[in-house]
């Protein structure tokens, strides 16, 4: 006897304050901000700000505030709060230029100030405009070869 095809689950909103499964922008969003992925692989972070394994454990040797912790398979893992030093780290050595050593004192500098998470997220959110206008751009040639 054929088993009858599996249906997809479903996810249920959470329940906000205008009932179950409320179709507001606000519990939509929290809906997502509980969705977020909170560990990613050294694969996935290389692959969404354009850099090279070597480079990215390069760093970590260099810049203190950079230390994943490790899987059980002792693969490195890296969070949110990582994701953006190392994008800020990629802009401020390959886009603005800095050495190490001056990308480690722009680092301080930004601590004292107290304005690192500030600039970290804005330069997580300039590598992956970056990234999307890329993919753009390769969809763009797909569609039309003869526009570039």
């Amino acid at each position: 006897m054929a088993r009858p095809p599996r249906r997809p689950e479903t996810t249920q909103l959470p329940e906000g304050p205008t009932g179950p499964a409320a179709r507001g922008s606000d519990s939509h969003l929290r809906y997502r901000r509980t969705r977020r992925r909170t560990f990613y692989s050294i694969g996935e972070v290389c692959e969404m700000l354009d850099l090279k394994p070597h480079v990215l454990r390069y760093w970590e040797t260099q810049f203190p505030g950079l230390s994943p912790t490790k899987n059980r398979a002792g693969n490195r893992v890296y969070q949110a709060d990582e994701l953006e030093l190392i994008a800020l780290i990629r802009r401020l050595v390959h886009d603005e230029r800095y050495t190490i050593e001056g990308a480690r004192r722009r680092l301080e500098e930004l601590d004292a100030e107290g304005t690192t998470t500030q600039h970290s997220s804005r330069a997580l959110e300039l590598s992956f405009l970056r990234s999307l206008r890329g993919e753009l751009e390769a969809v763009l040639e797909l569609l039309d070869p003869m526009a570039r």
